[in-house]
């Protein structure tokens, strides 16, 4: 593939770096003939002799700097235009009439870079992900990502960038999934592909050598914003089985004020039987095994009955909407619930809704009342940094459009916890002492516990958990309570903010004591997530 292809537009993707916030930027960008493409805040600019913050005493102090990041793309004459403002401001020259804006822009600007392969791939962490799998991985099979592209205003330059995306993939030796999703609600842009490991590896050992570039034209095309994983799996299946316990049965017909996206649950379960309204027009109920509808059972019976305190429930007195979002991985070992590597998450859920409220073809409308919409689940590889998320962003238009309530998970955390301390030392302790020195491990992990998509939406309530439950007594066994006798949030949470800041999540309800397994050896600091069935925690209907 030459360097040069036949189509493509000489556009570049500018990255505006400033420093603090400047109103009206979006206007000042367009005026020169830049296309404007996003915004987020930042808050990682390292400080130097222009930027740095000052702290109460108006001393300088080595905080990091918090700032916007700007995207804009436009021609060669739009870039030679703002390098030109740019080198002018820079030597101290006077701007041209009607440029005077750029003053400001110029004043607070820490750089401005062409968007690249460090933004589309490393900030996404897919060329370490891509150097995991290459390891055990055989040359001739093809890895799965997600394209996604910028979204351009006009509709046949999008046309135009799925074509060279197509090409450029072919290119490669790969090739597109299914078709190209395309949001204009939510300025969504993207394929699922497959490229071939040769082809990854040959870009990995580009990017290892001097010059740090790569031939491959795929990874260095102006319209692709990121790759990102494909095909996650998004629900945890517990291990074990539960304990026996009574249910208050029964059935209702009102019509439904809730919904539950989720996967297939059991409607024959006696906890269940009667209460639900299934709407599965793709038949993923077939792709179930007996025994496989763990999550979206257990989700429908939190929803219809709470917890089961004592084998007792106030179940709602209306009928429960039901929408299968996800199916069994047929491909793993556990066939974890998941969406498959050539759907998309959006599209699944658009059209769940829509169907709710509007029909879908000669469908009619399938539950107009429906009030509030749980999600439980969420995306693993897809913790909110900067910028929404399209499934975020989808979950606010679907919000303000359908005027509907989100309930969303705010994600779990299920990774081990280093405590730093042996068992026996741990012991020591007393309970007071053992919350301290937790939150302090927690603390530490803050970078890894960030909130998972969608739970940043803006429109809707995120939920965390907290450590709490209704169970009394329980056997412990080889098991540990970090968090002995503290109402506090669980110590499996997903914490952090959402965007520009946001408080998340904004709720917590009790999510059920986590516990962990004791370490085998006194010496062995690191404590692993129990996932039994065991008490304590929740008692819900198990499939």
């Amino acid at each position: 593939m030459s360097s040069s292809v036949a189509g493509f537009e000489p556009e570049t993707v500018l990255v505006i770096e400033i420093a603090g916030s400047i109103d009206e930027f979006r206007q000042a960008t367009e005026a020169i003939g830049l296309e404007w493409l996003g915004e987020w805040d930042v808050d990682d600019i390292p400080p130097d002799d222009d930027f740095f913050e000052r702290n109460t005493k108006g001393e300088r102090t080595a905080k990091n700097v918090k700032g916007r990041m700007f995207l804009s793309l436009g021609n060669d004459a739009g870039m030679r235009e703002l390098l030109s403002l740019w080198n002018a401001w820079a030597n101290n020259q006077t701007l041209p009439f009607g440029k005077t804006k750029w003053r400001d822009v110029f004043n607070q600007t820490v750089e401005i870079r062409r968007w690249g392969i460090e933004e589309a791939l490393r900030e996404t962490g897919m060329l370490d992900r891509w150097r995991d799998l290459l390891d055990p991985v055989n040359p001739s099979e093809p890895i799965r990502c997600q394209i996604e592209m910028f979204y351009r205003k006009s509709e046949d330059k999008r046309a135009q960038t799925e074509r060279n995306i197509a090409a450029l993939l072919e290119a490669a030796g790969g090739r597109a999934l299914g078709g190209f999703i395309d949001m204009p609600e939510i300025g969504f842009h993207a394929v699922k592909a497959e490229i071939p490991a040769d082809s990854i590896r040959q870009l990995l050992v580009d990017l290892d050598s001097e010059p740090h570039d790569t031939d491959i034209q795929l990874f260095k095309f102006h319209g692709v914003m990121y790759f990102r994983p494909t095909g996650q799996s998004l629900a945890l299946t517990e291990e074990g089985t539960g304990v026996e316990t009574d249910i208050s049965e029964g059935e209702v017909n009102l019509p439904p004020v809730v919904a539950i996206l989720d996967g297939v649950p059991n409607l024959q379960h006696r906890a269940l039987k009667g209460r639900l309204v299934l709407d599965d027009p793709d038949n993923l109920s077939s792709k179930y095994s007996p025994g496989e509808r763990k999550h979206g059972t257990s989700m429908a019976s939190l929803v219809v009955h709470g917890e089961m305190l004592d084998g007792h429930s106030d179940p709602l007195q209306r009928l429960v909407y039901v929408s299968p979002i996800m199916e069994p991985d047929a491909q793993s070992i556990d066939r974890r619930e998941h969406v498959p590597a050539e759907v998309f998450f959006e599209d699944r859920i658009a059209r769940a809704v829509k169907r709710m409220f509007q029909g879908e073809g000669t469908v009619p409308a399938q539950a107009p009342d429906v009030c509030v919409i749980n999600l439980s689940i969420g995306d693993p590889e897809r913790p909110f940094i900067h910028t929404p998320s399209p499934w975020a962003r989808l979950l606010d238009w679907l919000s303000w459009k359908y005027r509907v309530l989100f309930c969303v998970s705010a994600g779990n955390h299920p990774d081990a916890i280093d405590i730093g301390l042996s068992h026996s030392q741990y012991q020591l302790l007393s309970d007071r002492q053992k919350v301290e020195h937790l939150l302090k491990c927690i603390q530490t992990q803050l970078s890894s516990r960030r909130i998972l998509s969608p739970a940043e939406a803006i429109n809707v309530i995120s939920v965390g958990a907290t450590h709490s439950d209704g169970v009394d007594a329980y056997y412990q066994g080889q098991r540990t309570d970090l968090l002995p006798y503290a109402r506090l949030f669980s110590p499996a949470a997903r914490l952090g903010h959402g965007f520009r800041r946001a408080v998340k999540p904004e709720v917590l309800f009790p999510g059920g004591r986590q516990l962990y397994r004791t370490p085998v050896s006194d010496a062995h600091t690191v404590y692993q997530t129990d996932r039994g069935l065991l008490p304590p925690g929740h008692k819900v209907a198990p499939d």
